[in-house]
């Protein structure tokens, strides 16, 4: 299988229009108007780069963070999935422009989107993904080592042993997109971290939003600050502050 890319996060809502309304007046994101059943948007900075979407969950499904894989052959990592010991949730689906997207479940019952864009490279085309270095992700399992087979088997990602602070960093290898992280946790989840200039004024934001602190400011190394609240439908959102570059950009710059 060629490199699977790592290129947007999703999170399917229980009201999706109020969840963008959140992530927009947090970070100063722009949102496409909605205009499917499912109410999907998609989240843009103010340089247009993409870093994903938020839509509307449907009947009883859960509302959910996760995020989309790129691959040539979703049908086949779905079946590989099976065969390690996941699932499938739904898919996969062809569009008429040729996309094809799916949801594969990992062996704790997270789902992972899978996406072959359009013949025409879209949505990606005209609304390029942001960059790497702008956010990355968090699978948190209480069998970490079990993840860790799944994922490393599946995509062929490199996952190291868990470092001095209990993340076992992934690499999903060149132009993999963003890099993440696996962690043991008592209940799986899967969350990402936004790259901020500074903590404080975006989680001031949040917080007058009604969200709930669960890590407050935490200096991981000297290189890195973080923090994680809880968005307004509970799911877990991760700030990061890279330390070492004295002139980071703003997030919506």
């Amino acid at each position: 299988m060629a490199n699977p890319r790592v290129v947007q996060m999703d999170i399917y809502a229980r009201d999706a229009l109020a969840q963008q309304r959140f992530y927009t007046e947090v970070f100063g994101w722009s949102v496409s108007p909605a205009g499917d059943p499912q109410e999907y948007g998609w989240l843009a900075d103010a340089g247009g780069a993409m870093f994903g979407g938020i839509g509307q969950a449907e009947g009883d499904a859960e509302p959910a963070i996760s995020f989309f894989v790129q691959v040539d052959d979703p049908q086949a990592v779905m079946d590989a999935a099976v065969r390690l010991g996941g699932g499938i949730y739904w898919g996969p689906a062809t569009f008429p422009n040729g996309m094809i997207t799916g949801c594969l479940r990992d062996p704790d019952g997270n789902g992972i989107l899978l996406i072959r864009p359009d013949r025409d490279g879209g949505p990606y085309a005209s609304r390029p993904p942001a960059a790497a270095d702008r956010w990355s992700w968090e699978i948190q399992s209480p069998d970490p080592e079990r993840i860790t087979a799944f994922y490393t088997t599946l995509f062929g990602w490199r996952i190291d042993e868990p470092n001095e602070w209990g993340w076992s960093p992934v690499d999903t290898g060149p132009d993999g997109g963003p890099g993440g992280a696996i962690a043991r946790a008592s209940a799986p989840c899967v969350f990402f971290y936004v790259m901020v200039d500074e903590l404080e004024p975006y989680l001031e934001r949040a917080q007058g939003l009604g969200v709930t602190m669960v890590v407050a400011p935490w200096e991981v190394s000297p290189a890195i600050r973080i923090a994680v609240v809880l968005d307004p439908e509970g799911n877990r959102l991760g700030l990061m502050q890279p330390t070492f570059r004295t002139a980071s950009a703003p997030i919506n710059a």
